[in-house]
This record gives C-alpha cells, structure tokens and sequence, in this order.
C-alpha cells in the first residue's frame, strides 16, 4: 500500500521545522520557484511575527502551519466511530493484535523473562471488539478516558481492566502508535519483566498490562486513541470486559484448547472461538 500524498508532505513538514519562518506546502512541487525571482521563504521578525499562517491554515503546531486533513472515511460505516472515535482499519489492528498475543501465550510460544516460555492456556478465549449496536457502553467509556491526553493512567470502570499508553508526541501515525508502540509495549512485559511458572496475578504489578491482554475469560474490549496537538502528546487505552483476580492464575494452565461452553476450538489459532 502506498504513502498517502498528504501523510508524507505533514511529515516533511515537522522535519523541517524552521526556527523562525514557517514553510507552506501545499502538493509536491505545487509551487514552482523562479529562478533569480522568488524568495525561498517569507521572512518572518520572530519577535513579532513568526507563525502567521495565511490560505485557512490550521493552527500552527512546532513553527509550521498546518493543512486541513481528513482521514478516508470508514468503508463501511461502522456502528462505533461515533462512540470510540476509532475506524475500520483500527479496530482490526486492536482484535488482531490483542488475539496474536493471546494465541502467542496459548500455544506456548510466549517467551518469560523468567525462563523458557510462558505456560500454555487451557480455555483462552478469542476476544471481539465490543458490540456498540445495544446497552454495552465500552467502546464510548474507553474514549472518554484518552480525552485530552491525561499524563497519569486513568481508573478502569468498574469490572473492567484497563492500559493505557501516555507519550509526549504528537506525530506519531494512530495505527502505529496502537499496533507497535501501545500493545507491543504492554504484551512484552512477559517476555522483559516475567510473570513466573505459577502465572500468579499480583494486582498493580509490574506484568498487569500483560494480565489484563492475555486473561483467559476476556470475551470483548473497546481501544481508543487521541493525538493531542496542543499539548504535544498522544493517548492509547484499551478497555477489557473482564478483569483478572489478584491472587488467581492469569489463565488456566493446561492443553490448549480445551474449550468450555458453546466455543469450540480454532486449531490454527490454539483460541477458543464462538460459533
């Protein structure tokens, strides 16, 4: 899949930044300089003067003024956006991710810190996004807790788990700050901190971000993300439907996919799936 034209020109944009004159872009080579004629740049009295955007220029962010730009709208449209502030290709990555981690410790693949590998889950359930369509209030109680990029991880709901993800930077793309920073950064814990042979759940402990992905008995989670321009910063949490208990098993040890209920096995993913 190729860049988008406008992703590519923002980060050309917050490269460059110029210390005392912004530079406007609109398309690659849109305006053509003469040569011996036209100044690289206006010059701006930095005292005074610097940042002045002109053309409907959004705010300046980092000395450099900034184009309107709207993200390709969700094909199809989808029943949470207006609830998690999410898209089509998001919520993939969150289920996707979130289920690869799972499937990684079920199978016994999971490197621990520890020694060797993590234990292999008996009845790990496969995790869907949650359901926006009826009661359930996940996905639009998960946004409200990025809002405004927080700098301290707020509280989960109550008989929920929660992570969350706090970095001051605004320039990161969504998709790579939840796929490759937030719960990459969460699910390593087992494999850079260690949860130990006995798979015991301490509750605040150092691998709770790992407990709260890989629980066997989560059934749905809701993730949300906001880039904070204003303050530099961006927020990722993910919200899960079932807590881990302190003092208990993360999951239950034993031979994959020993399904329970009306689940039955995936055996490519070592998940338990419904029907």
């Amino acid at each position: 899949m190729g860049i988008d034209k406008n992703i590519w020109i923002r980060w050309q944009q917050q490269r460059l930044r110029a210390l005392h004159a912004p530079i406007e872009l609109a398309t690659p080579l849109a305006q053509k300089l003469q040569l011996n004629n036209d100044n690289i740049y206006t010059k701006a009295d930095p005292a005074t003067n610097t940042c002045k955007c002109q053309n409907n220029f959004k705010d300046c962010i980092a000395y450099l003024c900034q184009h309107d730009y709207k993200q390709v709208g969700d094909i199809p449209t989808r029943d949470c956006t207006a609830k998690d502030g999410m898209n089509w290709d998001l919520e993939t990555i969150a289920v996707d991710m979130h289920n690869y981690y799972r499937r990684l410790v079920a199978t016994g693949w999971a490197m621990e810190k520890k020694g060797g590998y993590a234990p292999t889950a008996k009845d790990m359930y496969s995790v869907k996004y949650a359901d926006c369509t009826g009661a359930d209030t996940l996905a639009q109680d998960t946004k409200t807790k990025v809002t405004d990029c927080p700098s301290t991880a707020p509280t989960p709901d109550v008989g929920r788990s929660l992570n969350y993800y706090y970095v001051t930077r605004y320039d990161i793309p969504e998709e790579q700050l939840l796929q490759e920073v937030a719960i990459k950064k969460w699910a390593s814990q087992v494999t850079e901190i260690g949860v130990g042979k006995e798979n015991i759940f301490v509750q605040n402990g150092p691998v709770t971000n790992y407990a709260n992905m890989v629980h066997d008995k989560v059934q749905n989670l809701a993730c949300a993300i906001d880039i904070c321009t204003k303050t530099g910063a961006s927020a990722v949490a993910c919200q899960y439907d079932t807590p881990p208990i302190d003092s208990d098993p993360i999951y239950q040890m034993g031979k994959p996919c020993k399904c329970t209920g009306t689940r039955k096995c995936s055996p490519l993913q070592g998940l338990c799936v419904l029907p």
